[in-house]
Formats: C-alpha cells, structure tokens, sequence
C-alpha cells in the first residue's frame, strides 16, 4: 500500500511544489513526506531541478536580453554613421558645387568686355533695370524705371576702374557730381553681382553645410534666360538664388517678403506742402505719419542677362555735355 501510495504522491510533488493542490490534498502529500524519505528526497530533487532550470531560463532570457540591447546599439551605431555619411557626401557635393560657381563666375568675370542687365520686379508693378557697360577698365551704369506708363531714366554714372573716377548724373534734377580717386575697384568689383561678389573662405568652406542645392530648368523668365540649366541656392525660406551651370554666373535672386509698399498721403495742397516739410526735416517722422498703412507686400525677384563683346568705346565714354557741365 505504501509503494502504491508512494506512486500517487509522485504525481501530486510537481502540483505540490508549485503550490496548486487545495488543502486536503497537501496535508495528505506532507503527512506522507514525514514517514517517506524516498518521496521527500524526490520532492528535494525536484525543487532542485526547477530552481536550476529557473535560473538556466533566467540566464537565457538575461543573455537574449543582452543579445538584443547589442544588437539595437549596433543598429543605432549603423544608423548614425549612415546619416554622418550622407551628411559628408552631401556636404561636400555642396561644396564642390559652390566652388565651381565662384571659380566659373571669376572667369567669366574677367572678360574685359561685358554686358551686364539686372531687371528687378518689384510687386508695385515697377521693374528696375540696371544696365552695365564695361569695356577695358571702363564702364557705363544706366538706372532706368520700367512701368505701365513709360520707361523713366533715373541716373547714368560713369567710372574707371583703374583710377577710381566716377561721374554720377541725376536724370531728374540733371545733377552731374565728380568723384575723384575715392574708389578704386578691380575688374570683378566693379561688376558688382550677388553671392559672388563674397567670395570668402567662409563661404567656400563652411557655407556650404548651411545651404540646399537643386538643378533646374530656368523657367519663366526673359526668353533671353529660358531653359538654361541652372544650380538654385537656398540658404533659408526667404533667399534663393539661381546660377548658370555654363557660366557660374547669377541669373536670379529671389527675395522672399523683401519689398513693401504703402498707402501715401493724398490731402490738400497744404497737407503736401507739410508731408514735404516734414520729409526733409524728421524722416523718421514722416515714416511713422504717412507709412503706417501697408498697402502690398511681396517678393523682390531680379533677374539678370549677359552679354560678352558686344560694349562699343562708344557705350562707355563720357558725352561732352556732361564732362563741360560738371560740378
């Protein structure tokens, strides 16, 4: 009786160690452990498997663990020298770009005959047009105003690079003023074009982290422009500026929310006569008064043209008139 009981009490150990027998049950298992070694050395064996099997999972689970923390550090690890890489690729993409533009647009520059046209559109339906003459150290500048209406010169300067001279005329008052020797320019400066103009180990070395750079087709511009393969610069969302792929040079700029106009005073002839008045004397004044009222803001965007060989001495030289009326 005793062996057979023996058997029963073999099956109930594992329930038993693991606490799920109800009462009657247990105190029958451990009556029986008091006056059996057999099954009590059996329930010792049996504890002593499950604890070292709860330490094998343990560890197994311990190591997966590791395992996997490993593997997720070794992934990151991938992920971020992935991104360091595409970082330094696209860093140095930008950076053999910006220089070829700076060097592209420095030889193009050196041309001693070029013409050079800047046409800004300004959203009050105002185009301004400059128009560069330069020939052998000598150039011609004409400021015109573009509108509906018609076409208004604003003033003419004229200038040598090599002595720093310049002649500046006032279109509208017939102003002709005389600069002697007070700025002297090189070639390059003297053609004065946006991003270009600072060409900097700043802007060719660090710049370039700090930029995006797309190629494009020139679109809706002059037909003189039209489909030119360009690089387009973006150095944040108010500035762009688009570059000729062939000659490095600039052929737009667009400036985002950069111009503004206002509602101006249109009183009585004294109220005029006042706005004038206090035009002259507190500027800031007449700011505060009569600009307070916006009447359109938008983008400033300047286009540009060149044109090499085609400046006469004709272009660049000084009207009699205006030598014989000088200041």
């Amino acid at each position: 009786m005793k062996e057979i009981d023996c058997k029963i009490i073999e099956d109930l150990i594992l329930p038993y160690i693991e606490e799920t027998l109800n009462g009657e049950t247990k105190d029958l298992v451990e009556k029986h452990l008091q006056n059996c070694d057999k099954c009590k050395h059996k329930v010792e064996e049996f504890k002593s498997n499950i604890i070292e099997n709860k330490e094998n999972d343990k560890k197994c689970i311990d190591y997966l663990k590791k395992a996997k923390r490993k593997e997720r550090i070794r992934t990151i690890k991938w992920i971020i020298l992935l991104i360091l890489f595409i970082i330094v690729i696209m860093y140095l993409r930008n950076t053999i770009i910006v220089n070829s533009i700076l060097n592209k647009s420095k030889k193009s520059l050196s041309h001693n005959n070029i013409y050079i046209q800047s046409m800004r559109y300004e959203p009050n339906n105002e185009t301004i047009v400059t128009k560069e003459y330069y020939k052998d150290g000598k150039y011609k500048i004409t400021t015109e105003s573009y509108s509906n209406d018609n076409i208004t010169l604003l003033s003419t300067k004229y200038a040598d690079v090599n002595t720093g001279d310049s002649i500046y005329v006032d279109e509208k008052t017939k102003k002709i003023s005389l600069s002697k020797g007070l700025y002297l320019f090189n070639e390059e400066q003297a053609k004065e074009l946006p991003f270009i103009d600072d060409d900097k180990w700043t802007v060719r070395t660090i710049l370039p982290a700090f930029i995006s750079i797309k190629s494009k087709k020139f679109e809706n511009g002059s037909y003189y422009n039209e489909n030119k393969s360009c690089y387009v610069l973006k150095y944040d969302r108010n500035w762009e500026i688009w570059f000729d792929k062939k000659t490095g040079l600039p052929i737009k700029e667009i400036e985002k929310n950069a111009s503004k106009s206002y509602y101006t005073n249109t009183g009585t002839e004294e109220d005029s006569e006042n706005t004038i008045k206090t035009l002259k004397e507190n500027p800031s004044e007449y700011i505060k008064q009569k600009n307070d009222i916006l009447k359109k803001i938008g983008d400033r965007n300047t286009e540009y043209r060149y044109e090499f060989d085609i400046v006469t001495d004709e272009d660049v030289k000084v009207p009699e008139k205006i030598l014989n009326n000088i200041e």
